[in-house]
């Protein structure tokens, strides 16, 4: 890994992971504003999932989720904004998707016994069985700052991003963050080929990946939580304890949005909300657990921007 202050292109290495999101963490690596950076990514298991035997309830909790960084962003303080354009992310060659049972998942409790699917990734398709291919949609469950206070387990989310499991964290698409400590110390990686909407049976095709984005810097424009802007939608992230509160959370964070650049009232933005958004669920099988509310783009005559 290059540590040095090479303008304009980085790489950081998956030798350098962390497995809290913390203010005390060292930086592994210091960027610009508006450098790319080129992540390594071990998978949510750290590559300890790799045969249809392996269960990964034998595996040391506290070193799931591994997120390679932290990074500095210089001149980034709290306050500030941090927009992450993803540019690309290459996958490996296979991945794994294993059942939690009696763990996670909604049907956690039903009498289905552990499993685990090993499937290869050839030429932008998941060969899931012989008769089932599933063209990859690639995104990152986990992508994050460090939060203000006591470290957050990279098994969880905040307001500070991290374990959101949004697959509209994906190719093309920004991810706001809201700033908290010095240089915001950005963590990545939980990469999937493929997951639903909720990742209601506990994982995607969970898989290596390296991550090509660009970060820049927005001063003293504050967000309470992240963001997400796709060419065709505006997403803001919620949490809470059961998926209601973190539906309510998400939907809370859009009306103040649209009253505050629509200067519209807040009684109208809600119905607005209700009239055209859309409640989607990222991580919803674990407590606490991530919803995004969507808006439609096209409907902004004028347009809008984040934050």
């Amino acid at each position: 890994m290059d540590e040095s202050m090479e303008a304009g292109v980085h790489t950081i290495g998956r030798d350098h992971v962390v497995y809290t999101m913390d203010r005390a963490h060292a930086p592994a690596l210091r960027v610009l504003p508006g450098d790319l950076v080129l992540a390594d990514c071990h998978d949510c298991f750290g590559g300890l999932i790799q045969t249809a035997q392996d269960d990964p309830a034998d595996l040391d909790h506290a070193l799931l989720n591994p997120a390679t960084g932290p990074i500095y962003v210089e001149g980034a303080e709290a306050g500030d904004v941090l927009a992450v354009d993803l540019l690309h992310i290459e996958i490996g060659a296979k991945g794994s998707a294993p059942l939690y049972p009696g763990e996670f998942g909604f049907l956690k409790d039903d009498p289905i016994g552990a499993f685990t699917k090993i499937a290869p990734v050839e030429n932008g398709v998941i060969r899931y069985r012989d008769d089932v291919r599933i063209p990859v949609k690639p995104m990152l469950g986990t992508l994050g700052v460090a939060p203000a206070g006591e470290p957050v387990s990279n098994l969880y989310m905040g307001d500070h991003g991290a374990n959101m499991d949004h697959k509209d964290v994906c190719v093309g698409n920004t991810v706001y963050l809201p700033v908290f400590v010095p240089g915001a110390l950005l963590a990545l990686g939980d990469a999937h080929a493929i997951i639903g909407d909720g990742e209601t049976a506990a994982a995607g095709l969970e898989v290596e990946s390296l991550v090509t984005l660009r970060v820049r810097l927005l001063k003293g424009q504050p967000l309470p939580r992240p963001m997400i802007e796709s060419p065709s939608e505006i997403m803001t992230c919620g949490w809470g304890m059961t998926m209601e509160a973190a539906t309510s959370c998400a939907m809370r964070d859009m009306v103040d949005f649209l009253e505050r650049k629509l200067a519209m009232p807040r009684a109208e933005a809600y119905n607005l909300a209700g009239l055209v958004g859309d409640a989607r669920p990222g991580n919803a099988v674990c407590a606490p657990g991530a919803m995004r509310f969507s808006m439609p783009k096209a409907i902004l005559v004028n347009g809008i921007s984040i934050p």
